[in-house]
């Protein structure tokens, strides 16, 4: 139900995370989730996560390639705003998506 802060943090996954897809089951995506993932490439958001922590994915200074934030169709209720933000924040494109 959650990503636990710095859930993708140690050294022996970190540089290997590319592509996250981000069940509709998950409710809490707490800080860090995906900091230390500078080479992610891609995150599919089925849901809509109630809380997203500061900082959950690595800033444009630290990542190796483009990041795009994919949200479905369900994401735009309470969160479509947020992770627009964090997209346009972090230098990350955004992509709404039917999935």
């Amino acid at each position: 139900i959650a990503i636990m802060e710095n859930a993708f943090g140690a050294s022996n996954i970190k540089d290997t995370v590319k592509t996250v897809i981000i069940p509709a089951s998950i409710k809490t995506i707490w800080s860090y989730g995906f900091f230390y993932c500078n080479n992610l490439t891609d995150i599919y958001i089925k849901g809509e996560a109630l809380y997203i922590g500061d900082a959950p994915f690595a800033p444009l200074s630290r990542r190796t390639g483009t990041l795009t934030i994919h949200c479905s169709a369900t994401c735009h209720n309470r969160n479509f705003t947020k992770w627009k933000y964090l997209a346009d924040y972090n230098g990350a494109a955004y992509e709404e998506w039917n999935g």
